[in-house]
């Protein structure tokens, strides 16, 4: 069972992942601080939000499931750690990445993402379905 905080974090990330898969912006901005960043394995600079959404929009829409989340606060911080698995919407193949979201607990806006993709990773939930 998610404790509440767990519960609160998964409504935000899920919340986000549904903006960029409805394609929606102007909602997935209103998640992030004006100065947000990201970075990723894929590439050593750091992305402002507004580079970040763009890449996002200008490419295929793309089907995220959160999952195994977890959340350490300090402060006025809140450090998020899940599994993304992203895919094309419609398709199975998805791959799955490590994310870490910072963000800020009194404004309930995202400060930062970290990203890098797992190694040897299974899409599979983690607990069994009793189907298996």
């Amino acid at each position: 069972m998610a404790t509440r905080i767990v519960s609160i974090y998964l409504d935000r990330e899920r919340g986000l992942q549904e903006a960029l898969e409805q394609r929606q912006r102007d909602v997935a901005a209103a998640f992030l601080v004006d100065d947000f960043t990201l970075r990723t394995s894929a590439s050593e600079d750091v992305e402002s939000g507004d580079d970040w959404l763009r890449r996002e929009f200008a490419s295929a829409p793309s089907a995220g499931l959160v999952r195994d989340l977890s959340v350490r606060e300090a402060d006025d911080v809140a450090v998020v750690s899940f599994l993304l698995d992203r895919g094309p919407v419609g398709r199975r193949n998805a791959s799955t990445w490590f994310v870490v979201d910072v963000w800020r607990k009194s404004s309930q806006r995202l400060l930062s993402r970290s990203m890098t993709r797992a190694v040897g990773s299974s899409t599979k939930p983690s607990r069994p379905s009793g189907k298996e």
